[in-house]
């Protein structure tokens, strides 16, 4: 596939990012509110100026090419440099300062929020951070909350700023005790058999589509459990009720202190986006646009990205 000659648009960029984001052109589409075919048509422009296949489409949903994945983390980068040169252009940057209110799901505030608060705090000295752990969707306007940080595609949340911290790798495990009384399947057709725990978003959560290097296999599972909550699948594959199809830093959690073992190794999913929704874009307070810098900055340093 030779390069087309054409000027590259920041929107296009924005387009394939959202297009990934969202794990397919629909919800793309939604976000933006044109049809599906005016975002495939600019992101088959995107492939074409620079004459690679970005993204592999299919009727159920759209995966990244290997050259496709590379050329996303670069984008996304790219965008967040923008948004940040946008918002000390449009705005004079006040010290941060004051209380910042932030809701995550337990697992992602404890592995992943964590780490990174230590250090910012240390920096910000007149910023002050509260952290509360919801395992479910929330309003953040009536609850009170300036930052959400999200795993999965956006969930009502056309009124919000989005911003990607980091998409993970999704990996497969099973407790020991579900291994010994069921065996490991030695290939991706094996899962068939599997009872399979599926975090995404259904039904699409429940045909696997997996890849290691340049090999693909689409597996139609039987999902004892389906569910968008990441924490909910790894106590299920904890409690030993079947393969999981879980986020790197969970999978890796499980396994590293034994309780989950690897299952399929060198087999992966698209994984999961990790995002930062709060109000307000280039004028919400300084201490989130901070907080959220640190987030993105940061927490590809304690994960393995996909």
């Amino acid at each position: 596939m030779r390069p087309v000659p054409g000027a590259f648009d920041l929107n296009d960029l924005t387009t394939f990012v959202r297009v990934v984001d969202g794990g397919g052109f629909a919800a793309a589409a939604r976000t933006f509110g044109v049809p599906k075919s005016t975002l495939s048509r600019r992101v088959a422009g995107l492939e074409a100026r620079l004459g690679a296949k970005l993204l592999r489409r299919s009727t159920r949903a759209v995966g990244l090419t290997d050259v496709g994945r590379a050329y996303y983390e670069r984008c996304v980068r790219i965008l967040g440099e923008v948004e940040d040169a946008n918002a000390a252009v449009g705005r004079a940057r006040a010290a941060p300062r004051g209380r910042v209110r932030v809701t995550a799901a337990a697992a992602v505030s404890g592995a992943l929020l964590g780490p990174v608060l230590a250090e910012f705090l240390e920096r910000h000295r007149e910023v002050s951070v509260e952290v509360v752990a919801r395992d479910r969707l929330v309003d953040l306007a009536k609850e009170g909350f300036d930052l959400a940080l999200r795993l999965g595609p956006p969930q009502g949340e056309a009124a919000l700023s989005s911003r990607t911290i980091v998409r993970l790798r999704t990996l497969l495990c099973a407790s020991p005790a579900y291994l010994e009384a069921h065996g490991a399947p030695a290939s991706p057709a094996d899962l068939r058999a599997h009872r399979c725990i599926a975090f995404g978003t259904p039904p699409r959560a429940l045909t696997w589509a997996l890849t290691r290097g340049d090999e693909q296999a689409a597996v139609k599972v039987s999902a004892r459990l389906a569910t968008n909550d990441a924490s909910v699948a790894h106590q299920a594959a904890l409690r030993g009720l079947g393969v999981a199809a879980l986020p790197s830093f969970l999978y890796a959690e499980g396994v590293g202190r034994g309780a989950l073992r690897p299952v399929l190794e060198g087999w992966q999913m698209q994984g999961a986006v990790l995002r930062a929704v709060y109000p307000g874009g280039t004028r919400a307070p300084a201490a989130v646009r901070a907080l959220v810098a640190a987030l993105v900055a940061r927490v590809p340093a304690y994960v393995t990205p996909a």
